[in-house]
């Protein structure tokens, strides 16, 4: 019992290190929008940008490092580069 008292302690103090979103996943066609959602699910935005109708953001959290491309007409995920 000591034991599952310890793991659950420690489950609950790791952050999870999943992903809130993945390709097709809607975050929004604005730039606004998307590092609103983004920073909404925990993320912190480093950088976004707009190139060639994708909106390009770099972001950070939960122990995970990333690029997220969305494509500004639809407001969908279509590229996800994690590093």
């Amino acid at each position: 019992m000591r034991k599952l008292v310890i793991l659950g302690a420690f489950m609950a103090a790791t952050p999870a290190l999943a992903l809130n979103f993945s390709v097709g996943t809607v975050l929004g066609s604005s730039m606004q929008e998307v590092t609103k959602s983004l920073t909404d699910m925990g993320y912190e935005i480093r950088k976004s940008e707009m190139e060639d109708g994708l909106i390009e953001a770099y972001f950070i959290g939960g122990g995970e490092k990333g690029d997220v491309y969305v494509d500004a007409a639809t407001g969908k995920v279509v590229r996800l580069k994690m590093r």
